[in-house]
């Protein structure tokens, strides 16, 4: 609907036809504008979805304008109602689609907008870090250890900003042992072998960043019993 209402506006910007008020040089400066970006997002082989942001803007100004083009165009008083419910009934679709994309599916991997956002699956993994504080003597001085490849580790840093003992590694260290390691999928580290720890479950932190969250059974125990007291 907005790509093709912006030709309406970009061609009778240059036809100077049913623009009433409107500014026939602007209409053509938002239209070379908006090719003149496309075009060179076109050539550029590295894309992101926000990209388009740069041309969006003024293709949008342009549906505007043949928006007005479109209703001014009709004649009878019919046609031209007739136009302006069908615009209405456009732009809600267009909400709901905005209200949908920026909302329910904000961090959905079926949102074609979205590209590298913190998975919601983070604060379930905050929320059972936090848990295992509780069950744990050293509280929020828990020992933490994240390991993942080229430090690719974030969002957890902000997440974890209240635990005030938390080890950073890029590999598995030497020493990996910890009461709490958070270490990514991509290390198949196979740390629960050694019948100390349990890796209790899979978090994602975004899009196909998977980390495994390796417990100390002795800890892991404790959080089931105080879980189990609350039940």
């Amino acid at each position: 609907m907005i790509l093709v209402l912006a030709v309406v506006g970009g061609g009778n910007s240059f036809l100077r036809k049913n623009l009433g008020r409107a500014n026939a040089s602007f209409g053509r400066f938002l239209t070379l504008y908006s090719l003149f970006l496309t075009a060179a997002y076109t050539l550029i082989a590295y894309k992101t979805p926000w990209c388009l942001l740069g041309f969006w803007h003024g293709m949008i100004l342009l549906a505007g304008l043949g928006a007005a083009v479109v209703v001014r165009s009709a004649k009878r008083i019919e046609l031209r109602v007739a136009w302006m419910f069908l615009l209405v009934a456009g732009v809600a679709h267009l909400s709901w689609q905005a209200v949908q994309a920026a909302i329910p599916f904000a961090a959905d991997q079926r949102n074609p907008y979205a590209y590298a956002q913190t998975s919601p699956d983070v604060l379930n993994l905050t929320h059972e870090l936090e848990s295992l504080a509780n069950a744990d003597p050293a509280g929020h001085q828990m020992l933490i250890k994240v390991m993942a490849p080229e430090s690719d580790y974030w969002p957890l840093p902000w997440y974890l900003r209240g635990f005030k003992n938390v080890g950073w590694w890029d590999q598995v260290p030497a020493d990996p042992w910890a009461p709490v390691m958070i270490v990514s999928a991509k290390f198949k580290a196979g740390l629960d072998e050694h019948k100390t720890h349990l890796m209790v479950r899979y978090f994602a932190l975004r899009p196909q960043v998977l980390v495994e969250l390796y417990v100390q059974a002795d800890l892991w125990r404790a959080y089931v019993a105080k879980r189990e007291q609350h039940m």
